[in-house]
């Protein structure tokens, strides 16, 4: 069940605050084709995201969220801290085993490099 964004939000903080060495990937479901997509930037939040699927923008009024622990100092965002970005944000799919989540966060990665 999706949180409504101001309690997505709080509930965000609290677990970095609560988790050491970790970040967020905020999720929610594209509303045109049913999609569960993920931002590809971590502790972002926009307020629309662009479905990797559909093409299609969509309002994000609520969600959920992926706390994802880091291996590596160099893998730890340089500003642990959630952002809440008035613009449409890049969404990836959301990863649902091992070798996909590995595949996802490279390509994460190549986008930020």
């Amino acid at each position: 069940m999706d949180l409504p964004r101001p309690r997505l939000v709080a509930s965000a903080k609290q677990a970095l605050k609560d988790n050491a060495n970790c970040c967020v990937y905020f999720k929610y479901s594209c509303r045109h084709c049913h999609e569960r997509v993920c931002f590809t930037r971590p502790n972002v939040l926009y307020a629309q995201g662009d479905c990797f699927k559909c093409g299609k923008r969509t309002k994000v009024e609520g969600g959920g969220y992926m706390l994802v622990f880091n291996t590596r100092p160099d893998d730890i965002p340089p500003t642990p801290v959630i952002e809440e970005s008035p613009g449409a944000g890049p969404t990836c799919p959301r990863p649902v085993e091992a070798p996909d989540l590995f595949v996802a966060l490279n390509k994460i990665i190549e986008e930020m490099e």
